[in-house]
């Protein structure tokens, strides 16, 4: 699993500080494997957050793991995924 994460100014937190408190307050299948640091979140003229733009990343960066992190909730959506492949 991708985790992307937005820091405040002046944070120091590193992904290894992210990953412990993860690992102490989620359950072990629920934390990131990795985390990718953003400036800022991607987001349309209305404030949502674009997520398909934040998959399409995390498929450049983790092919391997792009299916779990598109499909996370809709089993019909991962069967139309690997089917396409």
């Amino acid at each position: 699993m991708l985790a992307f994460v937005v820091k405040k100014p002046g944070d120091e937190t590193s992904a290894q500080d992210l990953a412990a408190y993860c690992r102490k307050h989620l359950a072990k299948n629920k934390v990131p494997k990795k985390f990718v640091f953003l400036d800022d979140l991607p987001r349309n003229g209305v404030g949502k957050i674009l997520k398909t733009q934040l998959r399409k990343q995390a498929a450049d960066l983790q092919p391997d793991m792009a299916v779990v992190f598109l499909c996370k909730r809709c089993v019909r959506h991962r069967k139309r995924l690997l089917q396409e492949k």
